[in-house]
């Protein structure tokens, strides 16, 4: 149904770069909370934003990823 109307190749390479940015500063993410002085030091507020941050991304990242796959399967 898409094929006519977007371009696939164009549109699983955008996907694809995004997906790459939010997996790099879902690792900046990781890090910071994998981080004993981070955690330690940190105010509270802080260390649950980090934290939603993450959740929100990697909720991005599975979104971006599945459709990802939806295009590539479409060719």
């Amino acid at each position: 149904p898409l094929e006519g109307v977007i371009d696939v190749v164009a549109e699983k390479a955008r996907l694809e770069k995004a997906l790459a940015k939010i997996e790099k500063d879902l690792g900046g993410l990781r890090g910071r909370l994998a981080n004993p002085k981070f955690v330690q030091n940190a105010a509270e507020e802080v260390i649950e934003e980090t934290r939603e941050n993450l959740a929100r991304g990697e909720d991005e990242a599975a979104r971006i990823a599945a459709a990802v796959k939806r295009l590539a399967e479409m060719g």
